[in-house]
């Protein structure tokens, strides 16, 4: 029990040092030249609301105690969330892989309820389209499903 106490401990000071590092990359691009921040902003909203997801999904499991099953190895495989959101964004592209991911990840893993994910998911989804498409004036990736539609 000390063991997956620490881990959580583990998981949500790491999830902060990505909040502090994804706010302070966002701040600091800001201040690039030109579009220089172009980069720096579309890896930093998700990273930071990623990180914020998980600080709020840890800090409530930290009070209950863990099972050992084959669906608690798959909710918390680093691995295997990172490849479905690879996977994901390569078939439908930046915008709707981060709602879809955001909301997946929020759901199974942080079991967080729908009537605080859906929100959430959606004002970041379109915070992140705004900056990107809107204010940078950049255009996302859209995924090879999108790009066959339109």
């Amino acid at each position: 029990m000390d063991d997956d106490k620490n881990r959580g401990f583990s998981a949500v000071a790491l999830a902060l040092g990505f909040v502090v590092v994804g706010v302070g990359a966002a701040v600091m691009a800001t201040s690039f030249p030109d579009r220089a921040g172009i980069v720096p902003i579309t890896v930093a909203v998700p990273m930071t609301a990623l990180a914020l997801f998980i600080v709020i999904s840890e800090t409530r499991h930290l009070r209950r105690p863990r099972r050992s099953s084959l669906a608690i190895a798959i909710r918390t495989n680093p691995f295997l969330w990172l490849g479905a959101f690879t996977a994901l964004f390569y078939l439908v592209g930046a915008v709707a892989s981060l709602g879809v991911f955001g909301a997946a990840l929020a759901q199974v893993r942080g079991r967080q309820p729908w009537r605080l994910v859906v929100p959430i998911v959606a004002v970041t989804t379109a915070v992140f389209f705004v900056i990107v498409e809107v204010l940078l004036g950049e255009s996302l990736y859209r995924g090879v499903f999108l790009e066959r539609i339109s």
